[in-house]
């Protein structure tokens, strides 16, 4: 039967809406599709991923700030506590995205969040600049969180926070700012310290390098006597022969600090 033009444009509007549809249907199906194991049973898991993403911000100097995020392997009704996790000044979240971080998160059940935070010393000097969480910074933060609790497993009711240096002074500050989310801050080398003023449960690791400036190791101090003052739990470690780094035992330190403070909840 010889078919009309009418008729044979109609029937390649169906094949090709149902091609689509297929495609469409069946690119969903492999984001996070549940694992099988060696006899073909689903194991209803996650898989490992890493990607980044980007949010705005109200600073105008960085009115958009890139994040990066590493999800373990996950039973799909796990929901991993988060693991901010901050370096230098202007540092790249990136350099998180690998060991010994991932291999961290991985064993105990985190996921981490790295954000790029991005500032001029101008900010610093008016401080507005992401050092201080209370300006933008602690607001963003919590934006990418929220972002995240829309599509991954994941518990920002129970945040451990790290930083170095410039990291360091968001982390204890951000700590300070939002007790009720965040168990432990580790702060290493920071160049200033906010001092607790009234008395909170999260626990706090403080660390600087022997080698470093007078400064540093005196603001590190401050804030330990402070914290002791008020009976907060808190960690305050010299760091033999380090200079402004953050070195291996340092990192070590703030896992098996994190291990602890996560027991005692």
């Amino acid at each position: 039967m010889k078919l009309s033009p009418t008729l044979k444009g109609i029937c390649f509007l169906l094949l090709f809406a149902a091609a689509l549809h297929y495609a469409t249907d069946n690119s969903r199906s492999t984001v996070d599709a549940p694992k099988s194991d060696a006899n073909g049973h689903e194991t209803n898991t996650l898989a490992e991923k890493i990607w980044s993403d980007t949010i705005e911000t109200s600073n105008p100097h960085q009115s958009e700030l890139t994040y990066h995020v590493y999800r373990p392997a996950l039973q799909a009704d796990a929901r991993p506590w988060t693991l901010v996790l901050l370096g230098g000044f202007n540092a790249d979240g990136r350099r998180f995205m690998k060991a010994p971080y991932t291999r961290f998160a991985s064993e105990h059940g985190y996921i981490i969040v790295a954000p790029s935070f991005k500032s001029s010393h101008q900010n610093f000097r008016d401080r507005v600049s992401y050092q201080f969480p209370q300006a933008w910074s602690g607001r963003a933060l919590h934006a990418i969180l929220d972002r995240l609790a829309a599509s991954e497993p994941i518990d920002r009711d129970h945040i451990m926070v790290f930083g170095f240096s410039a990291g360091a002074q968001f982390a204890h500050r951000f700590a300070l700012l939002y007790p009720s989310s965040c168990v432990a801050s580790a702060s290493h080398a920071a160049g200033g310290y906010t001092a607790p003023e009234t008395f909170t449960q999260t626990q706090f690791l403080v660390t600087v390098g022997s080698k470093d400036s007078e400064s540093r190791k005196k603001w590190a101090r401050i804030f330990t006597d402070a914290a002791d003052a008020l009976g907060i739990s808190v960690q305050h470690e010299i760091i033999n022969g380090a200079g402004h780094n953050l070195t291996p035992s340092q990192i070590r330190m703030s896992f098996d600090f994190f291990t602890k403070a996560r027991g005692r909840r």
